[in-house]
């Protein structure tokens, strides 16, 4: 019988402040959680820190995510109105550009 693996953990390191977040491979399956949900839990854990410690940030943050779903949202129809189709286009550029 082969002994059990230690358990691979990682850390993240917030880049405002000198904050350290651990977590375990997500590579390595879990019971109950696939990978996916295990990589959102651990953002949204981060991304509380940020909305509490570096409010600007996450301000920045909530912007860029509001600009997305408009553009998701956008996307869905035709428009008729140029200047709306030109917002589309920069939206859609600003995102390629991240």
């Amino acid at each position: 019988m082969t002994a059990p693996q230690p358990e691979i953990r990682y850390t993240t390191h917030c880049l405002f402040c000198p904050k350290t977040f651990d977590v375990s491979d997500l590579s390595v399956p879990r019971p109950g959680k696939t990978q996916q949900e295990r990589a959102v839990e651990y953002v949204k854990i981060l991304g509380k820190h940020i909305e509490k410690k570096h409010p600007e940030k996450y301000a920045v943050v909530n912007a860029a995510a509001m600009d997305m779903w408009g553009l998701q949202v956008a996307k869905l129809f035709t428009h008729e109105d140029p200047a709306f189709n030109r917002l589309v286009a920069e939206l859609k550029a600003a995102f390629h550009q991240l």
